[in-house]
């Protein structure tokens, strides 16, 4: 019989008193673990986008419910009404319910807790100054219909009381939407369905409207906040219908109006 040496591996075992033989993997057992690998990151990639999207929508939900804090804050220390949307000196709606100054305006830049109640986490354009990579004002538009806006026509420039709307649940107060200089949403081509799908519009900016040719999809969610204080997820043609027509600022799903001029205009004041 042969002897065995000391340092002598058989069955993958080192004879005598040394360690353990140390074998590595072959080339098809590394790949075999990297597929592997590769098919559970396939797996679990999707569910972790997904619940980041959420946590986005969930963070800006969030922020429309302080704002509506702030918002019937204001308006039980000014008859009922709440603060116009916008006014012809420059002041909008956040300027009435956020710390500011007439060098600065909104203090964006000064103030990260009143930054934050303004920027929507799921909208990756930066806010605070106007120019073309950023926006004058928030990531969120006032109902121009219900808050009004000084020296515009169509009867804009109407403002209501909390009490006039017997549907509250149904009116939209401030909603997600995004131009870059400007604070009211005139329609709902300026809404934003930046959550769910997201919204591959282009930004409205000089005033100009989104095109009503180019409808966000089905599947790009607008978060909304109504004169209620409820906060709901809402779809583009849900409000404003696929052939772009109808105003969903002022009517329910229905068709239905809910709020502005021709729904309350005895009712209203003027700015």
């Amino acid at each position: 019989m042969r002897k065995i040496s000391g340092n002598e591996c058989i069955f993958g075992v080192l004879q005598g008193n040394t360690p353990a033989c140390k074998r590595g993997f072959t080339l098809i057992e590394l790949l075999v673990v990297i597929a592997i690998i590769a098919i559970l990151a396939a797996m679990l990639l999707p569910a972790l986008s997904s619940a980041r999207a959420s946590a986005k929508s969930a963070a800006c939900m969030s922020n429309l419910k302080q704002i509506n804090i702030a918002l019937n804050m204001y308006a039980d220390n000014n008859d009922d009404y709440f603060p116009p949307s916008s006014m012809k000196n420059g002041d909008c709606w956040m300027n009435y319910i956020a710390d500011h100054d007439a060098t600065n305006g909104i203090m964006f830049n000064h103030n990260k807790d009143i930054a934050s109640m303004f920027h929507c986490p799921a909208e990756s354009t930066k806010f605070g100054g106007h120019n073309s990579l950023s926006a004058q004002y928030g990531h969120y538009l006032a109902n121009v219909y219900v808050m009004g806006s000084k020296g515009t026509s169509n009867k804009r420039d109407r403002v209501y009381k909390r009490a006039v709307f017997e549907e509250p649940d149904k009116v939209m107060l401030v909603m997600d939407g995004f131009r870059l200089d400007g604070s009211t949403a005139t329609y709902p081509a300026l809404l934003s369905f930046r959550h769910g799908s997201g919204d591959d519009r282009p930004l409205a900016t000089n005033g100009k409207s989104h095109s009503t040719s180019h409808i966000a999809g089905p599947g790009g969610l607008c978060n909304v906040l109504y004169v209620s204080g409820a906060v709901r997820p809402i779809n583009m043609p849900s409000i404003y219908g696929s052939a772009g027509s109808g105003n969903g600022l002022i009517r329910d799903s229905n068709g239905t109006l809910v709020c502005g001029p021709d729904k309350y205009g005895s009712k209203s004041g003027i700015l």
